[in-house]
């Protein structure tokens, strides 16, 4: 003899209260109410969300794929008015993501910008790794970039002849923008320097006249970084931690470049 099949079910329509029971091929409604027919779209979306829960908790297949295969389930007409992945870009990252293993703070920068979202991981130790280094290679890679994203770029430390990765930031284009910004933030924390740049106007404009001269013709980067300098703060010029940190790094800047510090 085989068991009895029971279940309960309730409306999709989260605005009404409908409920009903199944108990072997007879269904019992126990709180009725009117509401607007079925709609075709409207149920497969509840299947795609229900799909896109369920694989999230027992594989661990990355979002992107598990979002995937979900729409590969749904009709077209449904799949018009399901958000598209790459337009989910308010991106919440939650605090216990935030930390490494050892529960030491990764996220090092967040701009928040929806836009142009840019992020950069590293701990303390990774920075101060990166302040003993001699020299620094960067590498900026596009196949491994998450979807939202244009390029994972990836910052080494060269300690006794090996090459160690210590810095990472996902970044949205390759604009010169979004470059000045990563290497700003890069030198704030490594260099001690966030409430200089905050508080002071002349030595934030120093910074940024810095990471420009990435983009100035090389015959001119002398000439320019000449001029940075005479105008420099003390703070800045006086410890010639700054200005000479970015001399080396930005007199040889190319895709894949080695900083001499």
């Amino acid at each position: 003899m085989l068991p009895s099949v029971k279940r309960s079910e309730k409306c999709l329509q989260l605005a009404y209260m409908g409920r009903a029971r199944y108990d072997d091929g007879i269904y019992t409604t126990y709180q009725d109410h009117i509401c607007r027919a079925p709609d075709p779209d409207e149920i497969e979306k509840a299947l795609y969300n229900y799909e896109i829960k369920k694989n999230a908790q027992q594989c661990h297949d990355p979002p992107r794929l598990i979002i995937q295969n979900a729409r590969l389930k749904i009709s077209l007409d449904a799949a018009i008015n399901i958000p598209q992945y790459t337009a989910s870009q308010h991106i919440i990252i939650p605090s216990n993501y935030q930390v490494n293993a050892l529960n030491e703070q990764f996220l090092l920068y967040d701009n928040n910008d929806n836009q142009r979202r840019i992020l950069i991981f590293a701990t303390k130790q990774h920075l101060d790794f990166l302040n003993e280094c001699e020299s620094w290679h960067c590498d900026g890679t596009f196949a491994v970039a998450p979807k939202l994203f244009e390029q994972m770029y990836s910052i080494h430390g060269s300690i006794r002849g090996k090459k160690l990765p210590l810095l990472y930031s996902l970044l949205p284009n390759k604009d010169q923008k979004t470059y000045e910004e990563l290497f700003r933030i890069v030198a704030q924390h490594e260099l001690h320097l966030k409430k200089e740049f905050l508080e002071n106007q002349n030595s934030r404009q120093t910074m940024k006249n810095l990471a420009a001269l990435a983009f100035v013709p090389p015959n001119n980067i002398v000439e320019e970084f000449s001029r940075i300098k005479e105008n420099a703060s003390d703070v800045l010029d006086g410890n010639k931690l700054y200005i000479l940190n970015f001399y080396y790094i930005l007199s040889s800047f190319r895709f894949d470049f080695v900083f001499r510090r």
